[in-house]
């Protein structure tokens, strides 16, 4: 399939979904604010509620006889409790009947309120019509149960009418929110969508570029390879000093492909996250001291000079490995970038927070234009040019595995020339905190 159509269905998809996730968390955000409105605005009558069908349930005989009598009061241990005058109580028989008719005949709107014996223990808004409008009332039904006299069922209802209006209004604006709520969530999703495409399409453009350059990388020393052994099989009879030319040729481009496949396989390791290697704690001075001896002796077989200043003691919490190839990377590339008699500085320093590793060398140095570049992956600028040949992926996986250490690294200039590479990790005591 086309990629474009690819990712553009993909964009579609993750519009979709995005939206939909969208909208359902706001509603489901929207109920429980509306849900949560409704109980605060009750609670007082419902505590109310609960509290006077408590007391109703110490003296049930005595209750009911006043209810039906028109008297809101109920006889307790501790007194007399008074209903609140806003509360209307309505005892009903098993079949539904209105017991206390006559106390409340001059409201008689009240014979609208429905019941049912299923609704008991359970309170809820009802709407009855009176003079032309729509009124409500809270309802809440319990049963009794006196032991002489047939179960009876009381109802206590109270005027919610201004609060329903209220909640209303509030679900009506809501609802009207959810028009914004969704064309917000419209032209979110349809950016978060491009954004998630756009990362697809680079990993795909950064996938090929890395296919290019690998291939690229591989393709010259091959050829040199490739010729070389042909080259030999066109004369099978010379000895091997005749053709030492040839094969040190062909060596040396084999030890190029090692180098280069060594080095993205490092650079997948890092990348991905999924090496073995353990974090310890190690001498940091004691490992530059290490890696750097076998260096001094090639840089001295070369007319160059390295000198180590490293304080003792100085002690990493994190990838050994790692933190050595780092140093071995650094030193690789000071030594191809400079000449005979140029020298190269190797410098170590820490306090409590952190440790300070740094190249110098006096070579040929970057320019500023390249500076910014020189840690991306590929990337060889004008100073390989008449220099050893290289992958352009050990910066790369340098920094890689400085980030891998929360550090930083950074180059600049070492005036009057050269170039220096400044590394800056974590001390031990922080590293292990993190």
């Amino acid at each position: 399939m086309d990629r474009k159509n690819l990712l553009f269905k993909r964009k579609i998809r993750y519009f979709f979904v995005l939206l939909v996730i969208f909208i359902a968390a706001f509603s489901v955000f929207g109920l429980l604010v509306f849900r949560n409105a409704e109980a605060a605005l009750f609670a007082a009558l419902d505590d109310q509620y609960a509290e006077a069908e408590a007391l109703v349930r110490e003296n049930p005989v005595s209750s009911l006889a006043n209810f039906i009598s028109g008297r809101n009061i109920v006889f307790t241990s501790q007194g007399t409790y008074t209903i609140g005058s806003r509360i209307f109580i309505l005892v009903r028989d098993t079949d539904g009947r209105l017991l206390n008719a006559e106390p409340l005949k001059y409201f008689e709107y009240l014979n609208d309120i429905t019941f049912s014996p299923s609704e008991q223990f359970r309170t809820h808004n009802q709407s009855i019509f009176r003079r032309g409008s729509t009124i409500y009332y809270r309802i809440h039904t319990f049963s009794l149960t006196t032991g002489q006299e047939p179960k009876r069922y009381v109802q206590m209802a109270t005027e919610v009418t201004e609060t329903v209006n209220t909640l209303e209004t509030v679900r009506r604006s809501m609802l009207g929110g959810m028009v914004i709520v969704v064309l917000v969530s419209a032209i979110a999703s349809w950016i978060i969508g491009q954004m998630l495409v756009r990362f697809v399409a680079d990993a795909w453009e950064e996938q090929d570029l890395f296919i290019a350059h690998a291939s690229h990388e591989l393709r010259s020393p091959l050829t040199v390879v490739h010729n070389s052994l042909e080259l030999l099989l066109q004369e099978p009879g010379k000895r091997v000093i005749d053709n030492s030319k040839l094969i040190l040729n062909a060596l040396s481009e084999t030890n190029r492909m090692r180098k280069v496949t060594a080095n993205l396989l490092n650079m997948a390791r890092l990348e991905s996250d999924q090496g073995d290697l353990p974090r310890e704690l190690f001498d940091l001075s004691l490992l530059i001291k290490e890696i750097t001896t076998p260096f001094i002796y090639q840089a001295e077989a070369g007319g160059k000079t390295i000198t180590v200043h490293a304080s003792e003691g100085l002690m990493a919490y994190g990838y050994r490995q790692d933190l050595g190839e780092m140093v071995v990377l650094l030193l690789e590339n000071a030594l191809k970038y400079t000449e005979a008699g140029d020298q190269i500085e190797v410098w170590l320093q820490g306090d409590s927070d952190r440790l300070i590793f740094r190249v110098k060398d006096t070579g040929v140095g970057i320019s500023d234009d390249n500076m910014g570049k020189i840690f991306t992956r590929f990337y060889r600028g004008d100073r390989a040019r008449g220099m050893a040949e290289g992958s352009g992926l050990g910066l790369n996986i340098v920094s890689t595995i400085v980030s891998r250490h929360q550090g930083s690294i950074k180059a600049s200039h070492n005036l009057p020339k050269g170039t220096v590479f400044t590394v800056v990790l974590p001390s031990a005591s922080v590293a292990r905190e993190r």
